[in-house]
């Protein structure tokens, strides 16, 4: 699988940006059970409750968006060839 190049740096910040991405990966991760803690990281860094929200309805458009493309077969574009996710293998 490829990576996107600098998200690694990106995810470990401590910027206002880094903190974003972090909770919206651990809000994924997580399928939306984070822990208050992590909620609280995320408002300490200049985020509000709304912003939350926010995340969660990117989460759920990106979602609707992935299952629509799959049940209409809609093509990946050139761009993102390189990033084309597929099924692990099973080992036995």
């Amino acid at each position: 699988m490829t990576t996107i190049p600098g998200l690694a740096k990106l995810l470990s910040s401590p910027s206002k940006s880094g903190v974003a991405m972090l909770f919206t990966k651990q809000m994924i991760e997580a399928r939306g059970w984070v822990n208050e803690p992590k909620i609280e990281e995320f408002l300490a860094a200049g985020y509000t409750k709304q912003q939350v929200l926010e995340v969660i309805l990117g989460i759920a458009v990106k979602i609707i968006h992935n299952y629509t493309n799959h049940i209409a077969k809609t093509p990946l574009d050139k761009a993102f060839q390189p990033y084309v996710w597929s099924k692990p293998a099973v080992v036995s």
